[in-house]
């Protein structure tokens, strides 16, 4: 049975976006008087939203007034710099292209701060529908952001989630839906039904599925 819908996972699957996430993250620390992170010390930290990410990126038993501080940091920091360095990933313009072509319907969920992300979105991909955090929802790997992802395009029947970390595996798993990983991301992308090594082969293994 082909897919009706696919959904993607944002930072790590269709964006680029370590090195804005890296500069913000070293702002963060800097208004603290905390020396900068590198990319990779960054990516290992990457994962279930920005308190998660500065819960990680601060030293041990910081307190959450702190972590309340450098959320805000980086907030506001990475607001003003969101197109810095950060680029869609090659072929997944292409893919989503094709996918339209074919009927699937396309969204992408994340645990970004939902304007942020239709900022990103629209910037890159145009008018793909896209859900993030807001009031009411819960991060991934909660079901919420997917779901309302999936009522924001339209979608139904068969549904693939496509991420490059174990939340989108366990926000699929949450949701019902299969489970699609890429392995240019920033996590651990194994367990689904496909490990992707480029948009290319993805879109001919969804494609495949009809």
């Amino acid at each position: 049975m082909s897919y009706d819908t696919v959904i993607f996972d944002l930072d790590g699957t269709l964006l680029d976006t370590l090195g804005d996430l890296t500069a913000a993250v070293g702002s963060a620390l800097g208004a603290l008087s905390l020396p900068p992170m590198g990319k990779e010390e960054v990516r290992a930290r990457i994962g279930d939203g920005l308190k998660k990410l500065m819960e990680r990126c601060l030293p041990a038993g910081t307190d959450g007034e702190t972590v309340e501080k450098a959320m805000l940091s980086f907030r506001a920091y990475y607001a003003a710099h969101l197109f810095d360095s950060t680029a869609a990933f090659p072929g997944a313009s292409a893919l989503l292209a094709r996918l339209e072509d074919a009927g699937i319907k396309t969204a992408a969920a994340t645990n970004k701060d939902e304007p942020l992300a239709k900022t990103l979105i629209s910037h890159f991909f145009g008018g793909l529908a896209v859900c993030g955090m807001c009031e009411g929802r819960r991060r991934k790997p909660n079901p919420d952001i997917a779901l309302a992802s999936l009522a924001a395009c339209g979608g139904g029947g068969k549904v693939l989630f496509v991420g490059d970390s174990a939340t989108d595996r366990l926000t699929a798993k949450a949701c019902g839906f299969d489970f699609a990983g890429v392995n240019w991301g920033y996590g651990d992308c194994g367990g689904g039904v496909f490990t992707a090594e480029n948009f290319a082969s993805l879109g001919e293994f969804i494609l495949s599925q009809a």
